[in-house]
């Protein structure tokens, strides 16, 4: 039967059988028979056109995305899923190859209550799911080309070291100890939060985050400081399998609020806790650690992305310049 609807539901169904190929059977998301019918009917004249004249079958956004969650694979992909599922109601059921970057551009637009950078990583998902499936999938000739908004210069903040020591003071006292190894190691909140006893060695005085917990999917080797090895010696026996706990229970965010009246207690102007980060990078490279060394310490991918900080050790640029050996004077001639 081509259209049928199953026991206990009055939404209809389609069976599409053609010599040759797979069994086509789906819902119509339709409880009205004549709208059945009519996806029916179109359903099976495209899969005899693809089937006999060699059409490319036409995919709609929702396959796309079905097939782009089941693929992902890298850490952000929770994140990935809730931002599809908010462009899903401007482009459900439309064709992939009828979708422009004018329309894509404005869904991600109408989004309330974001700046650029967040459109862009809006936009960069979108972008990512054409690509597959034109270079990929083949289900399309060509991705639309899709530009990114303008961000702002990247924003570097970092605080010195006594007010670093004011912060720890005013923070709670389940944040004291995260926001210490935070400064001494560099990691961020997801991995201070979330580290676990088995990744830490006190014998080899290292921090190993495994490549499934490390935001660039790969692992990070981290040698620790004597006040790094405190820190972590102060949880011990306080959870069996987590570092930092709160009233004995694991916990994964910090309220912006709980930093934010902390810093304000401490006399400390916008700052959030990813500048802890920026703050630990900034104190290396004025202690002299090199860029290249920074960069294997952070777990950064690329040189670039450490770049930022270099600004804050002019004196290597000097070192640097300083190691051109000077030319011999040329003699003066003497005046007669």
């Amino acid at each position: 039967m081509p259209i049928y609807q199953r026991p206990g539901s009055e939404t209809y169904w389609i069976d599409i059988k053609l010599p040759g190929r797979a069994r086509v059977r789906r819902s119509a998301r339709t409880t009205d028979k004549h709208q059945a019918q009519e996806l029916h009917d179109t359903l099976k004249a495209q899969l005899w056109r693809q089937s006999e004249l060699g059409e490319r079958p036409k995919h709609a956004w929702d396959d796309a995305v079905i097939r782009y969650i089941k693929e992902l694979e890298k850490r952000s992909a929770d994140d990935d899923r809730l931002r599809l599922r908010k462009l899903n109601a401007t482009f459900t059921g439309r064709l992939l190859a009828e979708i422009t970057s004018d329309e894509i551009k404005e869904a991600v637009l109408a989004l309330p209550g974001i700046a650029n950078a967040t459109r862009n990583r809006y936009l960069t998902v979108v972008r990512t799911l054409f690509r597959k499936a034109a270079n990929e999938w083949k289900w399309i000739d060509a991705p639309p080309y899709i530009k990114l908004f303008k961000e702002p210069d990247r924003r570097i903040r970092w605080i010195t070291r006594e007010q670093a020591d004011r912060l720890i003071v005013e923070l709670p006292a389940h944040l004291k100890g995260p926001a210490e190894l935070a400064l001494q190691t560099g990691l961020r909140q997801a991995n201070v939060l979330g580290l676990r006893w088995e990744w830490v060695s006190f014998d080899r005085r290292t921090i190993w985050i495994p490549p499934e917990a490390f935001k660039a999917n790969r692992s990070l080797l981290i040698p620790l400081s004597e006040t790094a090895i405190l820190v972590l010696r102060r949880q011990v026996d306080q959870h069996p399998e987590r570092v930092f706990t709160h009233h004995g229970k694991p916990f994964d965010t910090i309220a912006s609020k709980t930093m934010q009246d902390a810093c304000a207690r401490a006399k400390i102007e916008s700052f959030h806790w990813h500048d802890l980060r920026h703050t630990w990078a900034s104190w290396h490279v004025q202690a002299g650690t090199s860029l290249q060394q920074l960069m294997e310490l952070g777990g950064w991918s690329s040189y670039t992305m450490v770049l930022k900080y270099a600004h804050l050790a002019p004196s290597h640029l000097q070192d640097a310049a300083a190691k051109v050996p000077a030319p011999g004077r040329p003699k003066l001639r003497a005046v007669e």
